[in-house]
């Protein structure tokens, strides 16, 4: 009896961690970048895609540096801190004595890698160094390649060359609109061709007489 419940133990925990590993982690649309940053807060944008991805887990404390996505109407759709370090961790081993010691070697540029999400609305990425303006990305000349096909990462807003509003047709209400039409003209024909009875007419015909 015991050495049932230890192996369903055991299968419990397997069967635990299977479906933990294959938990799905959901993606979404986000735009990725490489962006050079020098020491002296110069900003040079290497790399901008659109891809199904995860955004980047951002510092939740304040930082110099900070993203920002803001739309076509000025309006502010994202903003997060940004984590910039210009040293890099190396551990030195002495070959006589075997003693590690830490160098932070400087750095006069670094490379950070944002993924911030996609909005259909967005017009500009921008970088800031506390309250300065180090890079503006403008979407729709970094996307739109004028292909006539509507890409990821492309929209009506800042493509649309290639994606063109499609107005919908609503054909459903258009078909009841057909019927009812229909229906009224056939009750109109009926009501047109339809002839008085004698009764009516003769009923009718006393009545003028006697007026």
């Amino acid at each position: 009896m015991k050495i049932k419940i230890v192996v369903l133990a055991i299968l419990l925990i397997l069967f635990t961690k299977v479906a933990i590993a294959e938990e799905k982690v959901e993606l979404q649309t986000v735009y990725s970048m490489d962006i050079e940053i020098t020491k002296e807060n110069m900003a040079t944008l290497k790399k901008i895609t659109a891809v199904n991805g995860t955004i980047s887990t951002f510092p939740t404390t304040k930082q110099n540096y900070r993203i920002e996505v803001t739309s076509y109407d000025n309006k502010k759709l994202f903003e997060e801190n940004v984590s910039v370090s210009f040293t890099i961790l190396l551990e030195h081993v002495s070959v006589i004595n075997l003693n590690k010691t830490t160098i932070y070697p400087n750095l006069n540029k670094t490379t950070i890698y944002p993924r911030v999400p996609y909005y259909p609305t967005a017009k500009f990425i921008s970088l800031y160094y506390l309250n300065e303006k180090i890079l503006e990305i403008d979407l729709s000349t970094e996307f739109c390649n004028n292909n006539k096909a509507c890409n990821l990462g492309e929209n009506q807003y800042n493509c649309p060359e290639d994606c063109k509003k499609t107005v919908k047709i609503p054909w459903v209400w258009i078909l009841i609109l057909i019927v009812a039409i229909a229906l009224v003209l056939i009750i109109l024909l009926k009501m047109r061709g339809k002839k008085p009875s004698k009764l009516d007419y003769n009923s009718l015909k006393d009545k003028w007489r006697s007026s």
